[in-house]
């Protein structure tokens, strides 16, 4: 699954959720792939239909969208890197889509309380306590989940 993409001068740079491909560079005007793989391996796969390249980005498994649509062209394989720095971006980008679910779930659980409360029917000494205990709650949520973020 995508993370990342950065598009300029029709050259796209694409990282990766993938166990074994890191990343991508696509040459929209030679339509060649070059793809990085776990261990800092570098192929280029000349003459890549857009489709198929598409295909390859927007898939859940890029492994899977390898195997069928680009490995069956042309490879020619380059020098290895260090592939250090993009499996750190990857723990980063990761991380940041882990806290903005978290933040999400948060928001839904929130406004399912807010619900819950406003269709109570109790007179106004009950709802004050029904909305500190509301509150508690909230606060320990926040409490847990900053946990979780850390």
């Amino acid at each position: 699954m995508i993370l990342k993409r950065q598009e300029k001068d029709n050259i796209i740079k694409s990282i990766y959720n993938s166990s074994d491909i890191l990343a991508s560079v696509f040459d929209r005007g030679s339509n060649d792939l070059t793809l990085i793989f776990s261990k800092g391996r570098q192929y280029k796969y000349s003459n890549i239909k857009p489709a198929d390249y598409l295909r390859f980005e927007l898939a859940e498994s890029q492994g899977k969208v390898f195997n069928s649509h680009i490995k069956t062209y042309g490879a020619q394989k380059l020098d290895d890197i260090n592939p250090d720095l993009i499996i750190k971006e990857i723990e980063t980008l990761k991380t940041v889509e882990a806290k903005a679910d978290l933040d999400a779930k948060k928001g839904v659980i929130i406004k399912n309380m807010e619900d819950l409360l406003s269709f109570i029917k109790i007179d106004d000494f009950d709802y004050l306590i029904m909305e500190s205990k509301f509150n508690t709650i909230k606060t320990n949520m926040d409490i847990y989940l900053n946990k979780l973020k850390e």
